[in-house]
């Protein structure tokens, strides 16, 4: 049975927008709920009306972002080739690498933590069924032979290709490797192209 997740009120957007602002600056361990209120100008009593604690937040950023990448799943199934498809959702990922890397972090502490908020698994469900979804339009573009796992593998590719270039993207080592980002952005791009060129032709040998 699916899960039924209410649209947020206008306050809780503004609260989870000022606070990914405040969590990529200072991060999302060094930040108090104290801090958080005194810098979007919140009351304490508006702030726990509308969210059980820290977790909670996280959970709502988690699940604001994960309802945008529902959205640009319906502008995805509009592309006219799996390259085009998976490029976008390579973009999606990295066109705010700084925002990529706070989600990483308040995922990982919210799936090692014990904490299962409302909002936690709503996201949960949601990413599951946008998943299945994404994956299903991948599975549109590949060959009649190819079999679902074909399909999250391509899912798995980008994911990790956007993984990797997080992790990468702020060291000293990249900065001496690579001067322009954009045009390593276009490179990782026109790689993701070129592979799944490949491997189409090779699924319809």
């Amino acid at each position: 049975m699916a899960r039924i997740i209410h649209e947020p009120s206008a306050i809780e957007r503004a609260v989870v927008q000022s606070s990914v602002k405040i969590f990529m600056i200072n991060g999302p361990s060094r930040t108090s709920i104290a801090h958080l209120i005194k810098s979007t100008g919140f009351s304490k009593a508006q702030f726990y009306k509308h969210f059980e604690n820290k977790q909670d937040l996280y959970a709502a950023i988690l699940l604001e972002n994960e309802q945008d990448f529902g959205s640009r799943i319906s502008d995805m199934r509009k592309r006219e080739s799996l390259s085009k498809l998976l490029e976008d959702f390579l973009l999606f990922r990295i066109e705010d690498i700084e925002k990529f890397r706070l989600l990483i972090e308040i995922e990982v502490e919210l799936d090692e933590s014990n904490n299962r908020c409302e909002r936690y698994l709503n996201w949960k469900a949601l990413n599951q069924q946008h998943i299945s979804e994404f994956t299903e339009v991948v599975a549109s573009h590949l060959p009649l032979s190819a079999d679902r796992e074909d399909a999250y593998a391509y899912y798995a590719l980008v994911w990790a290709m956007a993984r990797g270039f997080c992790s990468i993207a702020e060291t000293d080592r990249f900065y001496n490797l690579v001067q322009d980002r954009r045009a390593f952005t276009q490179f990782l791009l026109k790689a993701l192209q070129n592979l799944t060129s490949i491997n189409l032709e090779k699924g319809g040998s």
